[in-house]
């Protein structure tokens, strides 16, 4: 059931992402004003930006708990927004995490899927920043005990972003809870915020520094880890792609828990009808 959970998620987003691609001209289009790439990099640092990017956010995490393990996760994060008109979006965010692990005694598996998280965002278009609410929902899909909880979980998040020049700053909190009558798995019940402070340069290089905070009520557990970043606006084979790399460290964490990692992040552009008229202003 969880492996049919997940194939008909996957199914479903690749066919948005697919019906709203066709809607745009098979290339996109040369560049003729540098402006437009970097208002592009800069709509990129909006986490509920109104055109299509499908983000592969790749961690390498060392030193894993008492064992001293490693551990990769991909995360991946589709975003697809649907206009409601003039003045209302709503704005899905996914998150899709696959697991390999090496050096963990744990015999429930050493590669696998974590539970897929579906964050949507009613967000008003007209206002002086950005802002995003909604729910948040927990699919239980994990292939292991070891790589999620495997229940249903729900609960609300928030995206907030100003920009101030060449800077923004943002957040993005969300909260989830699961049944609490229901003993046979363990509950649900914790806060992640992730906030971030960019600047972007002329040449669409950006810099920036990253917050995870996870407190994890249930266990009365803190995980704050800080993030570093440098990324670039580029083209690869006519597509856009924004690459970065940082480091992470763990200021507070629980025993289980990485000493470091590194994280690299690659966003493609789905080329479609608002990206195009980006370009050619």
């Amino acid at each position: 059931m969880k492996r049919i959970y997940f194939f008909a998620i996957i199914t479903f987003l690749f066919a948005c992402v697919n019906a709203y691609s066709q809607t745009a001209s098979d290339t996109i289009p040369d560049i003729t004003k540098p402006a437009n790439e970097l208002e592009l990099a800069n709509t990129l640092q909006n986490p509920i930006a109104h055109l299509i990017n499908l983000q592969y956010q790749n961690n390498f995490e060392f030193k894993v708990g008492p064992q001293n393990a490693f551990r990769y996760t991909l995360n991946f994060q589709p975003l697809i927004p649907f206009h409601l008109g003039e003045k209302w979006s709503i704005i899905t965010r996914s998150i899709i995490p696959v697991i390999s692990q090496i050096g963990m005694s744990n015999p429930t598996g050493k590669t696998g899927i974590s539970d897929f998280v579906l964050n949507t965002y009613l967000s008003p278009k007209n206002i002086p920043f950005v802002l995003g609410i909604g729910p948040s929902v927990q699919f239980p899909v994990a292939s292991s005990p070891a790589f999620g909880a495997g229940k249903w979980a729900g609960g609300v998040t928030i995206a907030l972003l100003k920009q101030f020049g060449s800077f923004r700053i943002a957040a993005i909190p969300h909260h989830l809870w699961s049944n609490k009558d229901d003993r046979t798995e363990r509950n649900i019940n914790f806060t992640f915020i992730r906030s971030y402070i960019t600047y972007l340069n002329k040449s669409r290089t950006t810099y920036g520094v990253f917050s995870e905070v996870i407190r994890d009520w249930s266990a009365g557990t803190w995980n704050v880890g800080l993030t570093p970043t440098i990324g670039q606006l580029t083209k690869l084979v006519n597509q856009y792609v924004d690459l970065s790399i940082g480091i992470k460290y763990y200021v507070v964490a629980p025993e289980q828990a990485p000493q470091w990692g590194i994280r690299v992040t690659v966003i493609e552009v789905i080329p479609t009808k608002a990206l195009s008229r980006m370009m050619n202003k």
